[in-house]
């Protein structure tokens, strides 16, 4: 009898398991096959039958088909017509005057002097600013010594004659030392100057022949300019204008001072006084 129910079992169990490989046909697969499992039976027990376990397979799945190539025509080649030629016409020739060739002309070289020791003479004329009564002449000896090319010593002592207002006679023997300051060197042919001076002037106004005088001794100051024209290499021509002044340094004698008039003529002494001396003179240079 066991036998029997084993049997029975059995086939109930495999019916329901062709059944199913019926509905899937997949003999070919290649998942495994489906495995059964025996119920037990436990004879001291109810028979308890369990049904067989079914482990379906996985799911199979197919790729589509990739897609056909897709070809994609290159774009048709672009013909570009190239540019007509540009001419361009050649500039007109351009004629460049040669540069004019300057001619350098080396300036004539200034003479070089070195001569530094003048002597020279100069006539002068004398007129008093005061009231220009007492006009003059007189001659002068001149020294110059040139120290440098803007700088001279000048000593110089004369002889000069006038007449005061009442015609008096009066002599005059200035000697002066003074600068002369060039403002041009002693190569150029002109030259100014100007001239600052000072010195002593002894002065003798005649009364009565030779009986009564009245002698002074003055201070000179003297200033003013003047311009020198050189000749050459030794000659030069000087012409200046001073303003001058003489001071008394002693009183008159007592003759004079109690000399009031003679014949007719109002004895005046010699004062102070200021006045203008224009000279021309000549320097030779050694």
């Amino acid at each position: 009898m066991k036998t029997s129910v084993k049997l029975f079992v059995a086939i109930g169990f495999a019916l329901p398991t062709l059944g199913s490989a019926q509905e899937y046909p997949y003999a070919s697969a290649p998942y495994p096959a489906p495995y059964y499992v025996a119920p037990r039976v436990n004879w001291r027990r109810p028979i308890v039958v369990t049904a067989p376990v079914y482990y379906p397979p996985a799911p199979v799945y197919v790729a589509p088909p990739p897609p056909p190539p897709v070809y994609i025509a290159p774009p048709p080649p672009v013909y570009y017509a190239p540019p007509p030629p540009v001419y361009y016409a050649p500039p007109p020739p351009v004629y460049v005057a040669p540069a004019p060739v300057a001619t350098v002309v080396a300036a004539k070289p200034l003479p070089d002097y070195e001569h530094r020791v003048g002597l020279g003479a100069t006539a002068e004329g004398l007129f008093t600013v005061q009231d220009g009564t007492n006009q003059g002449y007189g001659l002068l000896g001149q020294l110059r010594y040139r120290n440098s090319r803007h700088l001279a010593i000048e000593l110089m002592g004369g002889y000069e004659k006038s007449t005061d207002r009442a015609n008096f006679a009066r002599t005059d023997v200035p000697i002066t030392f003074g600068l002369v300051i060039p403002f041009l060197g002693p190569e150029r042919a002109l030259s100014p100057y100007i001239v600052g001076a000072g010195g002593l002037n002894f002065a003798d106004l005649q009364l009565i022949d030779n009986k009564i005088e009245d002698k002074r001794t003055q201070v000179i100051g003297q200033i003013g300019g003047g311009l020198e024209i050189r000749l050459g290499e030794r000659l030069a021509l000087n012409g200046d204008l001073r303003l001058e002044g003489r001071w008394n340094t002693n009183q008159a004698s007592e003759a004079v001072q109690n000399t009031h008039s003679i014949d007719g003529k109002t004895v005046t002494p010699i004062a102070d006084n200021v006045s203008v001396r224009a000279g021309v003179g000549a320097t030779v240079y050694f």
